[in-house]
């Protein structure tokens, strides 16, 4: 009869590795039985993300103004002339651009529409206060509309022009002129003193300067002397 051989009892390590071993695969069996499960298949890839479709986004500035100014030069009617300018005039309040908005007055002043260029200024006027931000070519145009309106009313608005820094030597001649029509020696020199102040080398503002040291009708015969700016 063969000896019986000793049967050898596993070590501990070796015991805990059979154990995760038996462990891992019965999680594996679990897995794959568990229903809707894709253990083993790849990772989906993420959908195609389709590219938006381009968005037109209308005529620019520019172009609304330069449609403008090519129907100004054909027999475009009045009606449809002042729909372009206003077109164009929105466009350019809504991008925050007081000088198109000038250009578009002008074209319309061209055609002789100055009531509605004039409307249209006031308009951007009102919405794009001039300063450092907006500039003030809009409240230029309007000033420039202004020449057949009381000398007061157009003082009035040269005031407003001069107070937008940077200034120019013709704003502040604009401005004591307007003055002297209306009889208003006083605020006519302040308005040559102030020019001077910051374009001292002006020769229209010197001249005027001369004019309103003496009396009329010698005054008015040195203003038509000035030299044209």
């Amino acid at each position: 009869m063969a000896p019986i051989r000793s049967i050898r009892r596993p070590s501990r390590r070796e015991f805990r590795f059979h154990h995760g071993l038996t462990l891992a695969v019965a999680g594996l069996t679990v897995l794959t039985l568990l229903p809707g499960c894709r253990c083993g298949d790849k990772p989906a890839e993420p959908p195609a993300v389709e590219a938006s479709p381009a968005v037109d986004e209308g005529p620019s500035v520019q172009d609304s103004v330069d449609a403008l100014k090519t129907a100004a030069g054909t027999d475009t009617p009045g009606d449809e002339l002042i729909s372009l300018g206003r077109d164009a005039a929105e466009l350019a309040i809504a991008n925050k651009d007081p000088a198109a908005v000038a250009d578009a007055a002008a074209v319309l002043v061209g055609r002789g529409e100055s009531d509605y260029a004039r409307a249209m200024l006031q308009r951007s006027v009102g919405l794009m206060p001039p300063g450092a931000e907006n500039g003030k070519a809009h409240l230029l145009a309007l000033a420039a509309l202004k020449t057949q309106s009381p000398p007061l009313e157009q003082a009035s608005m040269w005031e407003r022009v001069v107070k937008v820094q940077p200034t120019v030597a013709a704003e502040w001649r604009s401005l004591s002129l307007a003055y002297l029509l209306a009889d208003k020696l006083g605020p006519a020199r302040a308005a040559v003193t102030r020019g001077q102040k910051l374009h001292a080398d002006d020769p229209l503002l010197g001249c005027l300067a001369t004019a309103l040291a003496v009396e009329a009708p010698v005054r008015d015969a040195v203003v038509t002397a000035c030299p044209a700016p």
